[in-house]
């Protein structure tokens, strides 16, 4: 069905989380605070008259809070209105009105397992039944670092795309070693015990580097300074660096069955 134009109030449209991405608050206590309320910026926002007769916004939920925050919840705006839509619908409508604008990563990759992306349902299956959960902050349990848990699935251009058992174990060896600890979830580890894990399979004592991951000193967030040293030091990437330390605890006060080092195997 073809979109119509309606006037809308703006205190009318309500928000799904699960179709939007997060509302920047600083953003919008800063610009109404530095600029007011400008009716006149408004343009015209996008909504989705659902079933139930809820209005949801698709595009210009932070023009909304901007007014709401200014007290004029009540004003009446200009909104394309399109009825019929799925929420999956309504997810691709708000991806493609966002292409060009800042959509944080982990806005977009939460868009795509409402869209039912077959990737992102998968590796949100493996992280949720994991005890882990979408987010950004350092509270117990969160992880944001959806780029190198798309990286390790895909296989890292180590091994073909669909490595979610893998992608499994790296979370289980982290929660093992750190429990649900932000910090144990960065982007450089999950990369660096990923690529370790994709190219020695079953080769790696991961019994051993757990317990090595678990008592290094400083922790997830020693091992990530130690890393950077080494980048420093040898070039590449963190994530390599975060692999040849991890290469290098496994192989600590072992006579038999070392892994050769990271940087000597073909990795990309």
């Amino acid at each position: 069905m073809n979109p119509t134009m309606k006037t809308l109030r703006w205190d009318q449209i309500t928000i799904d989380p699960e179709v939007q991405r997060h509302l920047d608050k600083t953003w919008v206590s800063k610009t109404i605070q530095e600029e007011g309320y400008r009716p006149e910026a408004v343009g015209v926002p996008v909504v989705s008259l659902r079933a139930d007769g809820t209005l949801h916004m698709i595009d210009g939920q932070h023009r909304r809070a901007l007014a709401l925050e200014a007290g004029r919840g009540m004003d009446e705006v200009e909104c394309q209105v399109h009825e019929g839509l799925t929420k999956a619908l309504e997810a691709a409508m708000f991806r493609r009105l966002n292409h060009r604008r800042s959509v944080g990563i982990l806005d977009k990759f939460l868009i795509r397992i409402v869209e039912g992306d077959p990737v992102a349902t998968t590796i949100n299956e493996i992280v949720t039944s994991r005890g882990w959960n979408f987010n950004t902050g350092k509270a117990d349990g969160r992880i944001a670092a959806v780029s190198s848990l798309e990286k390790i699935y895909n296989g890292a251009r180590i091994r073909q795309p669909g490595q979610g058992a893998v992608l499994g174990q790296v979370l289980e060896m982290i929660t093992e070693a750190w429990g649900y600890n932000a910090t144990g979830v960065r982007a450089e580890i999950i990369s660096g015990l990923g690529m370790v894990l994709l190219r020695y399979g079953s080769e790696l004592d991961a019994a051993k580097v757990v317990t090595q991951m678990a008592q290094h000193e400083g922790g997830a967030l020693g091992l990530v300074s130690r890393a950077r040293l080494l980048q420093k030091l040898r070039g590449g990437t963190l994530a390599d660096s975060t692999a040849e330390i991890i290469v290098a605890m496994h192989n600590k006060s072992k006579s038999r069955n070392r892994l050769p080092d990271w940087r000597d195997a073909d990795v990309a």
